[in-house]
This record gives C-alpha cells, sequence and structure tokens, in this order.
C-alpha cells in the first residue's frame, strides 16, 4: 500500500489562538502580565489536518471559520500546507479564538471561544460527497458541543462506516460534557483517542484497567490509545494491553501535543502498521510538538521526525 494515497478527512475546530507565556496561572481578582504573546493558527482539525498532510496524506477538512479577516487567514494556510479546503464553511459568527496560558514547564490552561465552529452544518448530500474516494476519518469529539447537539459528529461516523471507511474519535469534549452520547457511537469507531482525565471521568473509577475495560465495552472499537502526557500512552487492543514510555525531551509548550499524538497513530495505522508501532509514532509526533511553542509546532516532513526520533525508523523501515 502507498501511502501517499490514503486519503484522510478530518472533522474539527478551526481557531486563532492567542498564546501568553506567563510564569503562574492567575486565580480570582489576581493580575499577571505576560512575558510574551504570541499568535498562530489552531483547533483540533486544522492541527491533525495539517500534521497529516506535512506526513505525505491526502487530507480533507471539515469545518468552519468566521466570514472575517482571522477565517481568511486560517484557510489560506491550511491551503498553504496542502490541505483540502473545499469543505470549509465561511459562517457569518466570528472565527474561534483560544487564549492559552503557558507556564515555564510547557504545561497550559486554555480559555476559548468556539465561535464559527459551533455553527458547522452539512447535509446528507455534501457528506456523501466530502467522504467520496476517502479512506479514513477522524473526529474531534468537541465537535459534540456544536449548537446541534453532536448530530452531525454521529452522521458522519455512521455514513462513513457504511460507506467503508476506518474512523477514528478523540473523545475530548464528549467524555467530560456530553458523556450520554459516546454510547451513541458504539460499533461506528474503529480506533478511540482520549486522555488519563477524560477516560477517568467517563468512566467513574480512577483505576486505568477498569477504565480501558469499561470503554472497551461501551464501544467495542479495534483499539484503544490513552494518552499519558510524559508518561507515554498505553495502548489497549484484543485484550491485550501495552504502556509505551515517553520520549525524553525539554518540553516548551505542550499546546497542541494532544493531536499530534492523534496524527502519528493516524499515519501509522494506515500505513499498516501494529497498534503498539503506531503508539510509539504518536508518542514521537506528540514529543515533537512540545520542542516549539503553539499548536502546530510539527514535523515538516516525516523525515524530520525521524531526525529527530530516530527511533521512528525502525518501525517505519519499510517507507
Amino acid at each position: 500500500m502507498v501511502v501517499y494515497r490514503m486519503k484522510v478527512v478530518v472533522f474539527g475546530d478551526l481557531n486563532v489562538d492567542l498564546l501568553l507565556r506567563v510564569d503562574f496561572i492567575p486565580t480570582a481578582d489576581i493580575a499577571v502580565s505576560a512575558k510574551e504573546l504570541r499568535i498562530r493558527h489552531g483547533g483540533v482539525g486544522g492541527n491533525i489536518a495539517v500534521a497529516l498532510s506535512r506526513l505525505g496524506l491526502k487530507v480533507r477538512l471539515l469545518g468552519a471559520v468566521g466570514a472575517d479577516i482571522f477565517g481568511n487567514q486560517v484557510v489560506d494556510e491550511l491551503k498553504n500546507e496542502g490541505v483540502d479546503i473545499a469543505f470549509i464553511k465561511h459562517i457569518n459568527v466570528p472565527t474561534g479564538i483560544m487564549v492559552i496560558f503557558v507556564v515555564p514547564s510547557g504545561a497550559r490552561s486554555i480559555i476559548g471561544f468556539r465561535g464559527a465552529n459551533a455553527k458547522v452544518n452539512l447535509s446528507d448530500h455534501e457528506i456523501s460527497k466530502a467522504l467520496e474516494g476517502f479512506n479514513h476519518i477522524h473526529l474531534s469529539g468537541y465537535m459534540s458541543l456544536n449548537d446541534d447537539g453532536g448530530q452531525l459528529l454521529l452522521n458522519l461516523a455512521r455514513k462513513a462506516k457504511a460507506r467503508g471507511l476506518s474512523v477514528s474519535i478523540d473523545l475530548e469534549g464528549i467524555a467530560t460534557q456530553k458523556k450520554s452520547l459516546v454510547k451513541e457511537f458504539r460499533g461506528l469507531v474503529d480506533y478511540v483517542m482520549l486522555n488519563k482525565d477524560e477516560i477517568t471521568y467517563l468512566s467513574g473509577t480512577n483505576d486505568l484497567n477498569d477504565s480501558i475495560n469499561y470503554l472497551d465495552e461501551l464501544l467495542k472499537p479495534k483499539a484503544i490509545f490513552l494518552k499519558l502526557g510524559p508518561k507515554g500512552s498505553i495502548v489497549s487492543f484484543k485484550g491485550e494491553r501495552q504502556h509505551i514510555n515517553a520520549f525524553k525531551i525539554k518540553a516548551i509548550d505542550s499546546t497542541g501535543a494532544g493531536d499530534a499524538f492523534n496524527a502519528g497513530v493516524i499515519y501509522a495505522i494506515l500505513k499498516g502498521l501494529d497498534y503498539v508501532s503506531a503508539a510509539l509514532v504518536g508518542n514521537a509526533m506528540g514529543a515533537y510538538a512540545c520542542l516549539g511553542h503553539g499548536a502546530r509546532y510539527l514535523p515538516k516532513s516525516l523525515n524530520d521526525l525521524i531526525k529527530h526520533f530516530p527511533e521512528v525508523r525502525k518501525v517505519l523501515k519499510d517507507v
């Protein structure tokens, strides 16, 4: 299988990120001066689409921006990154804005206005056209917070599955704020990504093994990829569970690391790698994203990723 021919649809947010570097996150009635301001483009959908495009996949992005200068800039950058923008809608609502506070450790806190993201809508005809000729779709759980209550998200999963596409979903947002909707994706998703806080909230237990068992029974996916940040990741499939250590780095900014992880996993799976190797590639992508500022500090290419993390070459030796 030639990797470049694999085609991925991504459904997720498109935002402008305002990154403020601070010494600490202020509490109520406390003012703090930022040491630096950076303006970048972000959003789960855009981040993953750009990452996959740089790794060599054909990517189509479904989403929405405002009919404003920010929206135009966001879409222009995606186009320059080689992402198919034909199904990005310009809506008469402001483009999504995220204010991101980054502390010296690289950890961050986010306050966001989703704007146009919450208004995106696609007809059944548009969905059919968007999926035509593609192999895989990745869904962001944040889209469950849209004004439609997550119905477009669910409809995309159903129609993609019916057309024979493989389906991945990150349960971000949906696990904590739309918990009752999660079960509707049972049998519709092949690969599930989420972090420790999300799986704990969803399952109601702090025991990771019990949490994974709960999610496996709830959705019946082929594999679950649990993101543990600096502790690496856990992959669960067919009753087997493996922990994959994180790469040792000096993190500058963790914004977008989870999105980069997802892109690495998707790329590796579509390449035909086993799930443990896919998690390793995901870890490498997530680690790379922490080496610089912003949600799209990503490898310029697969070779760039391998240059920084030679271990990836071993699992991608057939590329």
